[in-house]
């Protein structure tokens, strides 16, 4: 959205002329959006930014505490599987031996 500085109070407008002052703004201070200050009104809308953008920052973080707690959890799984394979094996291992001691 095109957003007018006024160089003279430096409030913000929609258009050409200084809804303060009432000077007409020269094209030379058009800017869009944000980069034109805090147009009156608009205080509401920057602050609710403000917290989602810290929401997204704490949802990031617990993100990223998750991933790790993730990638040790599958080491401890993967050693305990490597260990009921050699079990698995140990006892197969031993049935084999206890039927040819059998025969």
């Amino acid at each position: 959205m095109k957003m007018y500085k006024c160089p003279d109070c430096g409030r913000t407008s929609t258009s050409m002329y200084c809804d303060a002052c009432g000077k007409t703004i020269p094209s030379q201070y058009v800017t869009y959006g944000a980069e034109a200050g805090t147009p009156s009104g608009m205080a509401e809308g920057t602050d609710a930014t403000n917290i989602l953008l810290e929401k997204i920052s704490r949802a990031e973080e617990r993100n990223n505490e998750l991933l790790s707690a993730v990638k040790k959890n599958t080491k401890v799984v993967a050693v305990i599987s490597i260990i009921s394979m050699v079990a698995a094996v140990a006892s197969a291992l031993f049935t084999v031996l206890s039927l040819i001691s059998f025969m």
